[in-house]
C-alpha cells in the first residue's frame, strides 16, 4: 500500500509507515539541513523533490513527511551530518545564478497575496512602522484618521515615513508626495503599490558582488558601518538594482526592506547627522548585526493592503506638485518644525535610494552634493513658507486643509494661528499630548503637543450651491433600509433612521428648508405622513419607472402649489431615475463619486457650516 502526500502542489508517493514531520529549510536554495535524521529509504522522494521543484520555482522551505518502519523497534535513524546532507544536494543539484533570480521573481508572481480588509475595522496598516523617523505620525494615528473622511481623495505633502497614507490607505484614495527620494521609494512600495502585500525572501544565493557597487565600502567604512556591513549593504543593492530590470514594483519593495535594514544597523543616535561613540555598548551591539539578516526580517514584516484606488506617490518640492497636480478633498500638511534639516539627517538613506557617487566630506559624515535645505527650517522664513504654501493649498484643495506643527517649533502656536486665519478665520486647532525621544541631557522623557490647524475651504463652488439665501428651497431624499422597528404607525421622518437619511435630516433642519421623501412602497412622503414599518427598496430601473405615477404627480402640485425656485436632490440614481422627466434647471444635484461615503462627507461638511 502507498500513501499519497501533496507537498507544494507535486504529488508524489511515500511508503505507509508511521510519520515524523520533518522541517527542511532550504539556504541558498542548494544548502538543505535535516533538524531529525531520516531512514535511508527517505532520501530517494527527497532527491526527486528537490530536483523537480528547484527547476521550476524558488521554494522558501518545505514540509516533507519522513517514515519510519513499524518493524524498526529500536528506532535507530541513520545519522546525517549537515555537512554530509549538503554534499549529498549538491551533486544532485546545479543552479545557475542567472536564473535564479528569475526564477525567484516569477515565484513571487505566481504566489501574490491579497489581504481582506473592512472599510469599518482596523487593519494591520495602523500599526506598521515603516522608519525610525523624526516627527513619524505612526503614534498619532489614531488621533489624526477621524479628520481624514472616508472616500476622499487625500495628498499628504510632506510625507515622510508615509505612515499617514498607509493608516488610511484602506478607505480613501492616497496620494502623497515628499522632495526626499527614499520618502518616495517608501510611497512606491507601501501606497502606489497594490499588487504585493508580501514579500517573499531573497535567498542569500542571488545577492553577488557587483564592482560597480562599491560606494558604502569606500566612502561609509567605520563612519555609520563595518567594513563587512558595508560589503552586505553594497551587494544587496546590486541584487535590488537587478530585479529593477525585471519588475519595477518589487524593486521599490525590496529597496524600502534595506532602507529599514540601515535604520536599524547604523551607529547613530536615530539620525544619520554623526556617528554614535564607536566603543559604546550600542555601538558594539550594532556592529555585530547581520545586514542581510536584518533585511530578511524587514522584508518577512513587510505588509501593505490592496484597494480599490489607484492610489500615487510623487518626488517633488511641495509648490512643484500643488502648481501640477488636480483638485484634492484634503490637503495634510507636515512640515519640519525645527532648524534640522531631513536631507541632512537621513542622508545615508537618500544615498542608499539614489545609489549617487556624487557625496561631499564632512566633519561629522557625507552628505549628498544635492541635499535640499527646506524654507521650514530657516526662523527668518517659516512665516512666508506657511502663507506661500497654504496659498497654492487654498486653490487645489476641495474640502479641508489640515496642518500638524508642535508647540516647540520655529514658530509659535498663536503665529501659526494668525497665518491661518487670514486663510480661513474659523479655523480650528486641536492640541494633544506626544512623547519624544529621550534626550542625553535628561533621564526622563520630556512632553511636547501636537498641533493640528484645521482649515475649510469655503470658496468651494459646490458648496455655495447648497447654502441658504433668497431662494425658497425644497430638498428631496429617499427612504433608507435601516428603520425604527415599531409596530405602529409612525412619522415618516421618525420611521427612517440611516446615517446618510440622518444626516440630510440634520441639514434641512439647519438651514430650515422643506423635505420630501420618495419611499420604495408608499410614493413621495412628507415629514410627518405616518407609515407602518416596511421592507422593500428600489433594485432596478424597472421598479423606478413603475413608482413613477406615486410619486411625480403628486410633486409637480406641491412644486407649483409652494412655488419653489430651488430644489436640492440627495439621493441615488434608481430613486433619481423615479423623477427623471421633471427635471429641469431648479433641481440641483448632491453627486458622489463614491458612493455613500462621498454622500456622507459632503453631508458633514454641509452640516459643519
Amino acid at each position: 500500500m502507498q500513501n499519497k502526500s501533496k507537498i507544494h502542489n507535486i504529488e508524489i508517493f511515500i511508503p505507509k509507515f508511521y510519520f515524523n514531520k520533518i522541517q527542511l529549510d532550504l539556504f541558498n536554495n542548494a544548502l538543505v539541513y535535516l533538524k531529525k535524521a531520516v531512514f535511508p529509504d527517505t532520501l530517494e522522494v527527497l532527491r526527486g523533490i528537490i530536483k523537480r521543484r528547484i527547476k521550476n520555482e524558488f521554494i522558501n522551505n518545505i514540509l516533507f513527511i519522513a517514515p519510519s518502519h513499524r518493524s524498526h523497534r529500536t528506532r535507530e535513524p541513520l545519522e546525517l551530518t549537515q555537512r554530509k546532507m549538503t554534499e549529498y544536494i549538491e551533486t544532485s543539484i546545479k543552479i545557475d545564478y542567472n536564473s535564479r533570480l528569475k526564477e525567484f521573481l516569477t515565484f513571487q508572481e505566481k504566489h501574490k497575496k491579497s489581504i481582506q480588509i473592512s472599510l469599518f475595522n482596523e487593519i494591520v496598516s495602523d500599526k506598521i512602522n515603516t522608519l525610525q523617523y523624526r516627527g513619524n505620525k505612526s503614534q498619532l494615528i489614531d488621533f489624526l484618521k477621524p479628520f481624514f473622511y472616508q472616500g476622499n481623495t487625500v495628498l499628504d505633502l510632506m510625507a515622510g515615513s508615509q505612515s499617514v497614507g498607509l493608516a488610511i490607505k484602506h478607505n480613501s484614495r492616497v496620494i502623497t508626495n515628499d522632495v526626499q527620494y527614499y520618502s518616495f521609494i517608501l510611497g512606491q512600495a507601501y501606497i502606489e503599490n497594490n499588487k504585493y502585500t508580501k514579500l517573499k525572501i531573497i535567498p542569500k544565493d542571488i545577492i553577488k558582488p557587483d564592482p560597480r557597487f562599491k560606494l558604502f565600502q569606500t566612502k561609509f567604512f567605520n563612519v555609520y558601518f563595518t567594513k563587512g556591513q558595508c560589503i552586505e549593504i553594497d551587494n544587496i543593492r546590486a541584487t535590488i538594482e537587478r530585479i529593477k530590470k525585471f519588475n519595477k514594483i518589487l524593486f521599490y519593495c525590496y529597496l524600502s526592506c534595506l532602507l529599514q535594514s540601515l535604520d536599524i544597523i547604523a551607529r547613530t543616535a536615530g539620525h544619520f547627522d554623526g556617528a554614535i561613540n564607536g566603543n559604546s555598548e550600542k555601538a558594539n551591539k550594532r556592529k555585530k548585526k547581520s545586514v542581510y539578516i536584518e533585511f530578511c526580517k524587514r522584508t518577512k514584516k513587510f505588509s501593505t493592503i490592496k484597494t480599490n484606488y489607484r492610489n500615487k506617490s510623487f518626488n517633488l518640492p511641495a509648490k512643484k506638485l500643488l502648481e501640477k497636480i488636480e483638485e484634492i478633498d484634503i490637503i495634510y500638511i507636515d512640515p519640519p518644525y525645527n532648524h534640522r534639516q531631513y536631507s541632512r539627517y537621513y542622508h545615508i538613506l537618500e544615498t542608499c535610494a539614489k545609489y549617487d557617487k556624487n557625496i561631499k566630506q564632512n566633519t561629522k559624515g557625507l552628505y549628498p552634493e544635492y541635499e535640499f535645505k527646506s524654507d521650514f527650517c530657516y526662523k527668518e522664513r517659516v512665516e512666508d513658507a506657511f502663507r506661500s504654501i497654504l496659498h497654492l493649498s487654498m486653490e487645489k484643495a476641495k474640502k479641508n486643509i489640515l496642518i500638524s506643527y508642535t508647540n516647540i517649533g520655529l514658530i509659535s502656536k498663536e503665529k501659526l494661528f494668525e497665518i491661518c486665519q487670514e486663510f480661513d478665520p474659523n479655523v480650528r486647532c486641536i492640541e494633544r499630548n506626544i512623547r519624544y525621544t529621550r534626550q542625553k541631557t535628561s533621564n526622563s522623557k520630556k512632553l511636547e503637543k501636537e498641533l493640528l490647524y484645521i482649515l475649510s475651504v469655503k470658496n468651494q463652488s459646490w458648496i455655495a450651491k447648497f447654502l441658504p439665501d433668497q431662494k425658497k428651497t425644497l430638498v428631496i431624499t429617499s427612504c433608507c433600509k435601516k428603520k425604527t422597528m415599531s409596530e405602529r404607525k409612525i412619522e415618516s421622518a421618525n420611521r427612517y433612521n440611516g446615517q446618510m437619511f440622518n444626516m440630510t435630516k440634520t441639514f434641512v433642519e439647519k438651514n430650515s428648508y422643506d423635505l420630501l421623501i420618495i419611499s420604495a412602497k408608499f410614493g413621495l412622503l412628507k415629514p410627518n405622513d405616518k407609515i407602518t414599518n416596511y421592507d422593500l427598496r428600489l433594485t432596478n430601473q424597472k421598479q423606478s419607472i413603475q413608482l413613477r405615477p406615486k410619486v411625480v404627480p403628486k410633486l409637480k402640485k406641491i412644486i407649483k402649489t409652494e412655488n419653489y425656485n430651488r430644489i436640492i436632490v440627495i439621493m441615488g440614481k434608481l430613486y433619481r431615475t423615479v423623477i427623471e422627466n421633471i427635471i429641469d434647471d431648479r433641481f440641483i444635484f448632491l453627486e458622489s463619486k463614491n458612493g455613500i461615503f462621498d454622500y456622507l462627507s459632503k453631508l458633514k461638511i454641509l452640516n459643519d457650516f
